[in-house]
């Protein structure tokens, strides 16, 4: 009987430490920082070191990181349309209106907001070309800081030991004489 309950016990406390890693490497994924990944989760910062040479979450943090460059490509492609496209159908749905115009046809993406007024006429809201620019040049800098899930991992792996080093450091770590 009593067995059965400290195997229990033991299966329990595995599967919350598996939990701590799967969140570790999603918050470390988007931070990047471990040591608040490792607070964040309840673990120690000395800890990270060997959660991260864990190939399972490596690959799960390779995975969020895929997942996040995937992303910026869809924001780039929203963000380009805003910035690049013409305006020239939002201009025939606005002089023709509803004679003029095949409104399933009509690309309206530059348009942020559209509505008709109670004497007919139209009131259009175009989306911020020069927002949408420097919003394109902030996604450059974050993808570019991202760079590969290996170098990511690397420098983190780095940062780690640096900080864990500096800790043994401040406690005293070295030998006195006196």
């Amino acid at each position: 009987m009593q067995k059965d309950i400290t195997e229990t016990d033991e299966k329990e406390q595995r599967r919350i430490m598996r939990e701590k890693r799967r969140r570790f490497a999603n918050i470390l994924s988007l931070s990047g920082d471990p040591v608040l990944a490792a607070r964040l989760c309840g673990l120690q910062p000395d800890d990270c070191g060997d959660i991260l040479d864990k190939k399972p979450i490596r690959r799960r943090i390779n995975r969020y990181l895929q997942n996040r460059r995937e992303m910026y490509g869809t924001v780039r492609s929203g963000l380009e349309r805003i910035a690049f496209n013409r305006c020239n159908d939002a201009v025939k749905l606005a002089f023709f209106g509803k004679e003029g115009a095949d409104i399933e046809g009509l690309d309206l993406s530059c348009i942020s907001a559209i509505k008709r007024d109670k004497d007919g006429g139209v009131d259009m809201k175009f989306f911020d070309r020069q927002r949408a620019l420097e919003t394109l040049m902030q996604l450059d800098e974050a993808e570019s800081s991202c760079g590969s899930a290996e170098e990511f991992l690397a420098a983190v792996t780095q940062k780690n030991f640096e900080i864990t080093e500096n800790a043994e450091n401040a406690d005293g770590g070295g030998d006195d004489e006196n």
